[in-house]
């Protein structure tokens, strides 16, 4: 029950903290916190050949993350 608990502590400050970007962004009425997890779940790594490479990243997903000063990309 502690780590659940825990767990979600964690959840709930990182979703927080997505919402504050947002709305210093002034982004917070086209897009909510969850609209920010489910582009972050489309962002990956692929490996070819013994090297890492990160696959295609939306211009949408791009502009937001840079909007909010998230640097998945790097």
């Amino acid at each position: 029950m502690e780590r659940w608990l825990f767990a979600n502590f964690i959840a709930m400050i990182a979703y927080y903290k997505l919402y504050v970007r947002l709305r210093q962004a002034q982004l917070i009425s086209k897009f909510s916190p969850k609209d920010i997890i489910e582009f972050s779940k489309a962002i990956c790594k692929i490996k070819i050949r013994q090297v890492w490479y990160q696959a295609e990243v939306t211009q949408k997903s791009q502009k937001l993350f840079a909007n909010i000063g998230i640097d998945y990309l790097t």
